[in-house]
């Protein structure tokens, strides 16, 4: 085998690798973010909007997560499993109670962070594949 063959071997399985733990990263932080959401409430700090901020950046963790764990998936279907997620965990919210209500602002919010997570991720994936 050539050193040229099997430095791209290397490449390949690290890059899977690296996949990998991304896979890992966004199925933990899913799971953090839905235990988070659905939890019986807490008191918040009485900032204005505080919970979009929240949500805003709950969501662009995992929409960059997800993307870099399944890029191969297309940004598209990425995006609407994470935007779907977040509606899912809205809608729950608003039936259970526990003194949780959902929110289409909120749902806004998450929808905002998806987008900058999935757009940071293909950006940082196009600068990787430059190098």
């Amino acid at each position: 085998m050539s050193y040229v063959i099997a430095q791209k071997r290397f490449k390949m399985q690290a890059g899977q690798a690296i996949q990998y733990v991304f896979r890992v990263a966004a199925i933990l932080a899913a799971i953090c973010v839905t235990y988070a959401s659905l939890r019986p409430a807490v008191s918040m700090p009485s900032v204005t909007h505080f919970d979009k901020l929240m949500h805003l950046m709950a969501y662009t963790v995992l929409g960059g997560l997800f993307m870099l764990g399944w890029r191969a998936s297309g940004w598209q279907k990425v995006a609407a499993a994470v935007v779907a997620l977040g509606i899912i965990i809205e809608i729950t919210q608003g039936v259970m109670g526990a003194g949780r209500t959902g929110s289409l602002l909120d749902a806004l919010a998450n929808t905002a962070g998806v987008a900058i997570g999935v757009t940071a991720a293909l950006t940082l994936l196009r600068v990787v594949k430059q190098d």
